[in-house]
């Protein structure tokens, strides 16, 4: 799938119900966004005790919003990331996949921010070994629910629009905001 724009990428999570984001919980990088507004990209945690990559992926839907997941290859659960679009962040939840009991737990609030940055070969090289050098070490798990994420798209953006169409006043209520398209 042809590659529209090389996004940088910043994602907070907290825990509970506000919206108090700091740096340390936080993780930054740089995604690559194909034309049918899907991504994959490396991210790194800025916290001191976790400094690997983690490979994320998920859509823009049409703009409004984003799914995602975070994985990682250090024996650590994914986190999926879900959030809105206020025009210049996402703002929204995210939550932990426990393959131990076979469930997802909500963990809290988060806030994702994607920049458009100058498209350079280099850096899609880059990215793109480093996705792929990621993909050859997940464990069964992970890859299973990679390969549903990706297999799922389609539904993944029907109930995305779906929901915010159903549910505006709601979310806007909530996250203290009008939802508005992302702008780069």
């Amino acid at each position: 799938m042809e590659i529209i724009k090389l996004l940088a990428v910043t994602g907070y999570y907290q825990q509970g119900n506000n919206f108090n984001f700091i740096e340390e919980k936080s993780w930054r990088g740089t995604a690559l966004l194909r034309k049918d507004l899907t991504f994959e990209g490396i991210v790194v945690d800025n916290s001191a005790t976790s400094n690997f990559d983690s490979l994320i992926s998920g859509t823009l839907v049409e703009y409004s919003g984003t799914s995602l997941i975070k994985f990682f290859n250090h024996g650590l659960c994914p986190y999926s990331f879900f959030g809105m679009s206020t025009g210049k962040e996402l703002i929204g939840s995210w939550a932990v996949y426990d393959y131990v009991h076979l469930l997802i737990r909500n963990a809290g609030r988060s806030k994702i921010i994607f920049t458009e940055i100058p498209m350079d070969e280099s850096t899609v090289v880059d990215i793109t070994s480093r996705i792929e050098a990621f993909k050859e070490e997940m464990d069964s798990s992970s890859k299973r629910l990679y390969n549903s994420l990706i297999e799922n798209m389609d539904h993944t953006v029907e109930d995305f629009i779906h929901n915010m169409e159903a549910n505006k006043d709601s979310i806007e209520r909530e996250i203290g905001s009008t939802l508005k398209k992302l702008e780069f």
